[in-house]
């Protein structure tokens, strides 16, 4: 979503953008190729959940061939606009599928802002797909003299370089006025990752900007955008925010924290081959991790490398599970033992023994192991207890039942 000024000073213009995959829909085949129906129906509820305003659309999607109808990449991307005013308000968007009758939503709670508050303003954030020249049709992407596609996912990865950004500036007085843009990006734990700005003279009523940010030094996670609109001497005037995330990637990874990439093998490697990528130049590390993991890939015929695939997917979810205040879920105990192993068969949680600290028995019966983990300390940092590698003994610097 994303609201700009109306003529209405008590409403403002918001775009809602969706997008549906082909493979989302059901396709019939037509003379000129196969055809979709789709409604797509939009509720704004207020307080106590009361509909304000919606809006409902009915639209036929065509595909030139078979294969196009299952492809889960391809898809429409559409708007629809409605005029609200300034505040807090739920959006619940459904799509229903008229061939078969299935339907999907989403609900997601929003906040407008008072966009007439002074004479010079700023409007909503909306991304961007592609800019292109406006010809003699007309869109509802149309917006001045350019055609903004919006990007409605804001989940960018590794193929994409940049991201645009779509905005305009608004500035009611007669007069010309020196100002300056602002961009900042901070990641999820506030600090600032990217800054820049640019000055500008203001001497139209609308003026509208897109922005491009390079994506190349952003490492995979969550990122926070805030565009200001200062004056000359940077004194904030407006601002906007919007939310995007970099998808993982490997190449991501290896390029913009080495040090971390090479720690992280620490669980499928042997310490002669980290040493090795260790003392690779820095303009071969890509490619040298790409050769580490072709070497284990266990099916080099095809395409696929299911065990890089399965570790760091064993990675991301060990992040998730076992992360505590001081630590990330892959360092820890239990996600050393979830990335080599696996998931368990059977996990045993006590909590709230009384004479004991919390602990969990993780079993994997196909292994004849079990593994005890205590909280020492409360605070969710579970740590493994002897025998470490669920048997005897310590676990080994070479895991040979690694799956």
């Amino acid at each position: 979503m994303a609201a700009f000024r109306t003529a209405d000073e008590d409403k403002v213009r918001l775009e809602i953008y969706y997008q549906i995959f082909n493979d989302g829909l059901r396709f019939f085949k037509k003379q000129d190729g196969f055809a979709a129906n789709y409604e797509f129906n939009v509720v704004i509820l207020g307080e106590d959940n009361k509909q304000l305003t919606g809006t409902s659309v009915e639209r036929v999607y065509r595909v030139d061939d078979y294969q196009a109808t299952r492809r889960s990449d391809e898809g429409l991307i559409n708007v629809v606009a409605l005029k609200i005013g300034k505040g807090e308000y739920r959006l619940v968007a459904k799509l229903i599928d008229k061939n078969s009758n299935k339907i999907g939503s989403i609900e997601r709670d929003f906040k407008i802002d008072n966009l007439f508050k002074n004479e010079t303003d700023l409007s909503g954030i909306e991304f961007v797909r592609e800019v292109l020249e406006k010809d003699s049709s007309t869109s509802p992407f149309d917006k001045g003299e350019k055609r903004i596609i919006p990007a409605v996912s804001r989940q960018y990865g590794e193929d994409i370089g940049q991201i645009s950004l779509f905005f305009e500036i608004y500035h009611t007085d007669p007069e010309p006025m020196n100002a300056r843009l602002l961009y900042s990006v901070y990641d999820d734990r506030d600090a600032a990752v990217y800054d820049d700005d640019f000055e500008l003279v203001l001497n139209k009523k609308i003026t509208r900007f897109v922005k491009h940010i390079p994506l190349e030094e952003f490492v995979p996670g969550s990122y926070r955008l805030k565009v200001t609109l200062a004056e000359k001497n940077g004194k904030p005037i407006s601002s906007s925010e919007a939310k995007f995330g970099v998808a993982w990637s490997l190449a991501a990874l290896v390029r913009n924290d080495y040090d971390l990439a090479l720690e992280q093998l620490k669980y499928v490697a042997q310490k002669n081959e980290i040493d090795e990528l260790k003392d690779v130049p820095e303009d071969k590390r890509e490619e040298a991790f790409a050769d580490f993991w072709k070497d284990h890939d266990p099916t080099p015929e095809t395409p696929e490398n299911e065990r890089m695939e399965k570790y760091y997917g064993r990675i991301k979810f060990a992040n998730r599970a076992f992360s505590s205040i001081h630590i990330e879920g892959w360092r820890t105990d239990m996600g050393m033992v979830y990335i080599i192993y696996g998931e368990p068969d059977h996990i045993e949680r006590h909590p709230f023994e009384l004479d004991s600290k919390p602990y969990q028995l993780w079993y994997y019966y196909s292994l004849s192991r079990t593994f005890g983990f205590v909280d020492e300390n409360g605070t969710g940092d579970y740590r493994l207890q002897f025998p470490y590698d669920g048997r005897s003994g310590f676990i080994d610097d070479k895991i040979d039942d690694y799956d």
